[in-house]
């Protein structure tokens, strides 16, 4: 399913990777920017998975 997103710039992108879409957010949260860390970490080195490693994340850190 494709998202619209619109950053800071005005920049409009349509976009289903989730990859694109964190990387436009401009998060502030200590605990959020691990999530976009981990992503951008996974995107380098695999290419792929950052909707699994969010999803990951978030599960882990609502189970605590």
């Amino acid at each position: 399913m494709n998202k619209m997103v619109v950053n800071h710039l005005d920049k409009l992108f349509v976009t289903s990777d989730a990859s694109t879409i964190i990387n436009e957010m401009e998060v502030q949260h200590p605990a959020a920017k691990l999530v976009v860390f981990a992503s951008q970490a996974q995107e380098q080195e695999i290419g792929d998975g950052s909707n699994f490693v969010s999803f990951l994340l978030t599960c882990g850190g609502l189970s605590m």
